[in-house]
């Protein structure tokens, strides 16, 4: 049997004589499974005294009643907790057909977003692995019982992503809070270095649209690349890789000042994660640098293998930089799926005429959380989570910068209140602008889309 544990509520009740059903023995036999059904104060007994006597890497998975429970189990004991794998989520709040399913667990993570980007912070991964459907072989409506082989192959799938493996290893420092201290100093000196916001601005690529840190990234990385490549090809070009070398090392200069204004901005996972991509990437450059040394001094064969071990230390720190982006999404647009999820008519936001002056005020289109703004006889609406981290932008300070804006409260991402511009960083990305509308006394808004 593997290590690890798969711990099962079930919202329908536990097994029939206490076995596996048939279609989780495979899993079983390669990792203790532990299947709690609901009892008389509900899943909490059962699954609280399975978690405290386990102490491997525990994986939680949950369909429709059991997803609260779920999720507090999860949060409560972060440091077992490996996963929580959610089958129709939506379900545990009302009855979902299975037509629906696939756009109320969207709608569900959608709400969810800030209690599952913060027990990622904690190293608890929260999924949504499976959905009812309406097809010809499948009319169930939510939630998929967890037997269902489909929900069995989608646990299989996320417990062996799991599994000792690159990515794994790739997740480790984001779990190392012990990097916390040495992590928030070195952003609060990056903090004190660069003051200045217009230098931040142009080191995020709040100019360009997206952060500036990962295209740079591309010219370092690129020199050493082919400098390797010239060290072991035939042919008269003996200085040809220390030169390039030598563009390198200028070229990580602007990079790791990019990388540094982004840091100052990180969550504490990202933080972790960051500081070790930077120590990676910095013991990459001395090897680079070692190399070009050893060069200039006709040390040839020491220096190509100092720059070997250079491109081996820097590659690890791409990985682990496009785990930042991807994994951990830093940088990324966090606002960007608004256009596709607000309706498509006019929505009704209330009374023109109960909304406040120049007063952020938070309201809901469909599902989706907008800010408006009132300011005379016009009114904005934005989306309300902010595109750089997910701030809620209603909680936020207008600004005069020009023109009217509102300040992220987080960390300070300033945009335009017409068009949604970012006018400061740390966000490159525009913010979702509704169009607006005076009806009958009642303000609407409709999502402007890039059509």
């Amino acid at each position: 049997m593997f290590g690890g544990t798969v711990l099962v509520l079930d919202p329908i009740g536990a097994p029939v004589h206490g076995e596996l059903p048939a279609t989780w023995r495979d899993l079983g036999e390669r990792r203790k499974v532990v299947w709690c059904g609901r009892g008389a104060d509900g899943f909490w007994g059962e699954a609280r005294a399975a978690l405290d006597q386990l102490t491997g890497p525990v994986d939680i998975v949950a369909a429709g009643a059991s997803v609260p429970a779920a999720m507090t189990l999860g949060r409560e004991h972060a440091n077992t907790v490996r996963s929580v794998l959610l089958v129709d989520p939506a379900a545990a709040e009302r009855t979902v057909s299975a037509a629906e399913a696939r756009a109320a667990d969207a709608v569900w993570q959608q709400h969810e977003a800030s209690r599952i980007r913060a027990m990622a912070e904690e190293g608890v991964r929260v999924r949504v692995i499976a959905h009812s459907w309406a097809g010809d072989g499948d009319r169930r409506d939510a939630p998929l019982p967890l037997g269902h082989p489909a929900v069995v192959e989608r646990v299989k799938a996320e417990i062996s992503h799991e599994s000792p493996s690159m990515r794994g290893v790739l997740d480790m420092p984001a779990k190392m809070t012990v990097l916390d201290q040495p992590a928030s100093l070195l952003q609060t000196v990056i903090g004190k270095i660069l003051p200045s916001r217009k230098l931040r601005d142009l080191l995020h690529g709040t100019w360009l649209g997206h952060p500036v840190h990962p295209a740079l990234a591309q010219f370092p990385i690129g020199m050493y690349m082919s400098a390797t490549v010239l060290d072991f090809m035939p042919g008269r070009h003996k200085h040809a890789p220390g030169v390039l070398i030598g563009l390198g090392v200028l070229a990580s200069v602007p990079t790791a000042a990019a990388g540094a204004a982004d840091y100052t901005h990180a969550t504490p996972e990202q933080r972790r994660t960051g500081l070790v991509h930077a120590l990676v990437n910095s013991a990459g450059l001395l090897c680079y640098i070692s190399s070009l040394w050893a060069r200039l001094r006709g040390h040839r064969m020491s220096g190509k293998g100092e720059a070997l071990l250079g491109l081996t230390l820097v590659s690890a720190g791409a990985m682990l930089g496009g785990h930042l982006s991807f994994r951990h999404a830093m940088g990324t647009n966090h606002a960007q799926d608004v256009p596709y999820v607000s309706p498509t008519e006019w929505s009704d936001l209330g009374p023109a005429d109960h909304y406040p002056q120049r007063q952020p005020t938070r309201r809901l289109v469909g599902d989706v959380p907008v800010v408006v703004v009132r300011d005379g006889d016009d009114f904005y609406v934005l989306a309300d989570k902010c595109s750089h981290a997910g701030g809620p932008l209603s909680d936020g300070t207008l600004r005069n910068d020009g023109e009217l804006c509102i300040e992220c409260p987080w960390h300070g991402s300033t945009f335009g209140l017409m068009d949604g511009a970012v006018v400061h960083g740390p966000a490159t990305a525009p913010q979702p602008v509704f169009d607006t509308r005076v009806e009958q006394g009642h303000l609407q808004a409709q999502a402007r889309t890039w059509g």
